[in-house]
């Protein structure tokens, strides 16, 4: 299980999403963590 963690962590940080929500100077970053969620499985933003 600990191990799912890790790998789902490199995952996410190596993906489009990590950019797109540390750029402060869009609008990206303030939306809610179940839109981010969505936007992230569906691969855009949506």
């Amino acid at each position: 299980m600990k191990e799912d963690t890790i790998e789902t962590l490199f995952e996410v940080y190596s993906s489009w999403i990590s950019d797109s929500i540390s750029n402060y100077n869009s609008d990206f970053f303030y939306h809610s963590m179940d839109y981010i969620r969505e936007c992230y499985f569906a691969d855009e933003v949506l």
